[in-house]
């Protein structure tokens, strides 16, 4: 799954491609996403430090404070990406077994009619 920028409407948008039930390809989109919460935002930037402030004191107020606000994002978003990858792999694995059952009743299907034209021919031979 990619994310692309629309440069005309500024936001991001997902696009993806899967087989449905029948073997057909699909494609899925999901637009507007806008992500000027991480981009333009003063609460994900990092402050300037103050004309008096040394390095100790902006480290610890400023730079590990925001680093860990980073770091808890990134574990929510790992989090959230490995639920839709193995959401993604369940989808994919029914998809095939909903295939194959398909596939099976086409099987089906193919003896049903060899079986009625052996009948037919048997029938007119009489």
């Amino acid at each position: 799954m990619a994310a692309y920028k629309d440069e005309q409407s500024e936001t991001w948008y997902i696009s993806f491609h899967y087989y449905d039930w029948t073997g057909k390809n699909c494609r899925k989109v999901k637009r507007g996403f806008k992500i000027y919460a991480y981009d333009e935002d003063v609460k994900w930037q990092l402050a300037e430090p103050g004309a008096l402030m040394s390095t100790k004191a902006y480290r610890d107020k400023k730079a590990l404070p925001f680093v860990e606000k980073l770091k808890e994002a990134v574990k929510n978003l790992t989090i959230k990406c490995v639920q839709l990858a193995e959401q993604s792999k369940k989808m994919t694995a029914k998809v095939d077994g909903q295939q194959k059952q398909i596939s099976r009743l086409t099987d089906k299907e193919k003896k049903v009619m060899v079986w009625l034209c052996a009948k037919i021919v048997a029938e007119t031979e009489e």
